[in-house]
């Protein structure tokens, strides 16, 4: 695929098939879990790479894959489209490597959610000046990884 960053000129529409999509980057951080201590995980970022629809070829999108005890299935599942072998417990997590991921190529299924903007202070929707309808901001999203048959 090209370097440049390609813009979306398409909706990633739910309930169609599953998108083809390669890791691009991939690396381990730690955060904080809402003052519950830390939390693990992947910032990955995917390319679509294998779609009939050639308009969403190229298109990149961020996912975050959190190193969890309550996410083991989600972890499992994209491990498993990557063709990786699956973890049986949390303690694998400290033996996975970030860099695993990059270069493979999996499926998944992807939409594109869309929200209000909302004033920061007040919490009410921002409103276009223009149309006088809130303004909204768009974000594709890989909502389910597909296994490997």
């Amino acid at each position: 695929m090209s370097t440049e960053t390609k813009e979306v000129v398409a909706n990633l529409l739910p309930g169609e098939q599953p998108y083809k999509f390669k890791c691009l980057s991939s690396k381990k951080e730690r955060t904080k879990d809402k003052g519950k201590g830390t939390c693990v995980m992947f910032v990955q970022e995917f390319e679509i790479t294998g779609h009939a629809k050639d308009e969403l070829n190229g298109v990149k999108i961020p996912y975050w894959c959190v190193l969890h005890p309550k996410m083991l299935a989600n972890v499992n599942r994209q491990r498993s489209s990557l063709g990786l072998p699956t973890i049986s417990s949390i303690s694998d997590y400290d033996s996975l490597d970030a860099l695993d991921y990059v270069g493979l190529e999996g499926y998944a299924l992807a939409k594109e959610e869309s929200r209000e903007k909302t004033n920061e202070v007040t919490g009410e929707p921002i409103i276009n000046p223009n149309t006088q309808k809130p303004m909204t901001t768009s974000q594709n999203r890989i909502t389910d990884w597909c296994a490997r048959e």
